[in-house]
């Protein structure tokens, strides 16, 4: 059935102009359906401690549960990306030898993908409180 579907659909590079919060799309494969595409409009947190892996939203529409989904910080992989919903994926950034900011890639397993440029900053969180106002 569902090579049946991608036959119908049109194939066409997914490359809209930028988007809200730098989000940009990704063309992954050319094959890639309308009905498979996907939007990220954000992240939640976009900081996190390098040394840590606390949970972050990725915010979006169009998210689905067949999809399969990989989140990269950078090149690093998340080790784990969990469907909540059509507008939410929830995973873990992996840990880092140091503080810097990612691109964040989602990219699905139906085929396109989203580049969050710049979307997270891993930071040094050790020492004061006092220290990081």
């Amino acid at each position: 059935m569902r090579a049946s579907h991608h036959r119908s659909c049109r194939k066409r590079w997914l490359l809209p102009a930028a988007q809200c919060l730098g989000v940009l799309a990704l063309a992954l494969t050319s094959g890639a359906c309308q009905s498979d595409r996907f939007t990220v409009t954000g992240l939640e947190p976009t900081v996190a401690d390098f040394r840590t892996q606390s949970q972050v939203q990725v915010i979006g529409q169009g998210f689905k549960p067949e999809g399969g989904y990989s989140v990269y910080f950078g090149k690093a992989k998340a080790q784990e990306v969990t469907f909540v919903d059509a507008n939410t994926l929830v995973t873990r950034p992996p840990t880092v030898t140091e503080p810097g900011t990612a691109d964040v890639t989602v990219v699905s397993d139906l085929g396109p993908g989203f580049l969050v440029r710049g979307g997270f900053e891993f930071v040094d969180l050790s020492g004061s409180p006092v220290e990081h106002m």
